[in-house]
């Protein structure tokens, strides 16, 4: 796991860069290959540091956990209230 704390002009994911790089140069280091696992954190707010967290696995090259990671996009939604305003012009 590695964690980053920022000050209040940094973000998750100038952070979530840093972590990255931390656990990307420790598994070289070790001749390893860097899997995420999970990433958290949230940005600065008043009085709150910003914050990041990312735990992975560090694996050996040749193993099957070594693959890229599927991104999958959600669908976008929106959701729509319609309005259907009648007026009655003809006067009977």
């Amino acid at each position: 796991m590695v964690a980053h704390r920022g000050p209040i002009w940094d973000t998750m994911s100038s952070l979530k860069i840093k972590c990255y790089r931390d656990a990307d140069n420790f598994c070289a280091t070790k001749g390893l290959v860097m899997v995420p696992v999970s990433v958290s954190g949230h940005d600065a707010a008043f009085g709150v540091a910003a914050a990041c967290e990312l735990i992975f696995k560090a694996v050996q090259t040749d193993s099957p956990e070594d693959v890229p990671a599927i991104m999958v996009r959600s669908p976008d939604s929106v959701n729509v209230n319609i309005i259907e305003v009648r007026t009655n012009t003809s006067s009977h």
